[in-house]
């Protein structure tokens, strides 16, 4: 009966809890795409984890319809499995791809196409449009130069510095909110700073987890490997130190994955970038920017992405924050506005606009 009561709310005319939880309707469907195409017993976590989701889910809607003092804490599981689910639904689209892949080997795979779509983009600059394979027998800045080692060594840290960016916005709005809930758990009537911590929370969870599920959909719809498996270059790229620990790490991490296309790397980085600075931490959202472009740089001179996988990541996430409703910021403070006060006056100019805007 709580799923029946929460499935209403993907028709409610409140944005932010409509695409939020179409979000995690989104997840559970991606889990029964993945039994029905390799079983459950496959993608066993996957089975497990959009189960416990909606099971928190429902925990939730009967708290807040009972009016329990519990009903904030109850969205800390929920925040906790969407959050994490990023890590999870990477893995199952990996095994749902590798199993394709032992059923129709390479025919499934579009590297050759990423490849043709390269040269046809920069194969007046580079040999089959690869500027690694440029680099490559190149004996000054090459793979075995000494600029070649210390650029290698630079880039592979920001490349795994990926994981950094986004998840620790996500961590601190998260800390932030049930920090102010802390305390106040029999408090019946949650405040408007509570309220517009928990809002903001689910609009970075809509926009953060909805480009990613959109990023594992498409790299299961566009199977690929990426260069440095598909290319045969003559050098191996070799850092100082840390790049080797890394790339061995990655490469264990990678193994039987076909997730090359568009690159999560390039688009999400991207996407912490702006987040940061719609969410009102422009300091951090410069670096977050600097790091987003040597990212996309460290993807495609450490072979790890075709330039398409680079350039189609900019409309997914464009598609992104479309979908989570920040593609401005007048959209942006219009989508904070509370429940029950949808007719306060938010736009940028008015009081009620430039408290909001304070407050993120």
């Amino acid at each position: 009966m709580e799923l029946v009561e929460w499935a209403k709310k993907l028709r409610s005319p409140d944005r932010v809890e409509r695409c939020f939880n179409l979000v995690i309707l989104y997840i559970a469907l991606m889990t029964f795409y993945f039994c029905l195409i390799v079983g459950p017993q496959v993608v066993l976590v996957c089975t497990i984890w959009a189960s416990l989701l909606l099971l928190a889910v429902s925990i939730n809607v009967y708290l807040e319809k009972a009016e329990s003092p519990w009903a904030e804490w109850s969205r800390l599981p929920i925040f906790l499995l969407l959050g994490f689910s990023v890590l999870v639904y990477f893995d199952g689209s990996n095994k749902v791809n590798h199993f394709r892949f032992l059923q129709f080997g390479q025919e499934m795979l579009f590297d050759g196409d990423m490849l043709k779509l390269d040269e046809l983009l920069l194969g007046w600059a580079f040999p089959k449009g690869q500027f690694a394979l440029w680099l490559d027998t190149n004996p000054y800045i090459g793979p075995l130069s000494s600029i070649g080692r210390i650029y290698a060594e630079v880039l592979q840290v920001l490349y795994v510095s990926y994981y950094f960016w986004g998840n620790v916005l996500l961590v601190w709005l998260g800390f932030l909110y049930f920090k102010s809930i802390r305390g106040t758990a029999f408090q019946r009537f949650e405040t408007k700073k509570r309220a517009l911590g928990w809002r903001r929370a689910q609009v970075f969870l809509t926009a953060w987890v909805g480009t990613y599920m959109l990023n594992f959909t498409l790299n299961m719809a566009f199977s690929c490997t990426s260069p440095r498996i598909f290319i045969a270059y003559t050098n191996p790229i070799q850092g100082l130190w840390l790049a080797d620990v890394f790339r061995s790490a990655v490469a264990t991490a990678a193994r039987n994955s076909y997730s090359a296309f568009p690159s999560g790397h390039c688009g999400l980085s991207a996407l912490a970038a702006f987040l940061a600075f719609r969410f009102g931490y422009p300091k951090y959202g410069r670096i977050a920017a600097i790091a987003s472009a040597l990212i996309a740089t460290a993807t495609i001179t450490l072979r790890y992405h075709y330039f398409c996988d680079a350039l189609f990541a900019i409309p997914m996430v464009l598609a992104g924050i479309y979908f989570a409703g920040i593609e401005s910021e007048k959209s942006f403070l219009e989508i904070l506005q509370f429940s029950g006060q949808q007719d306060d006056d938010i736009s940028p100019g008015s009081p009620r606009g430039k408290d909001l805007k304070d407050a993120v």
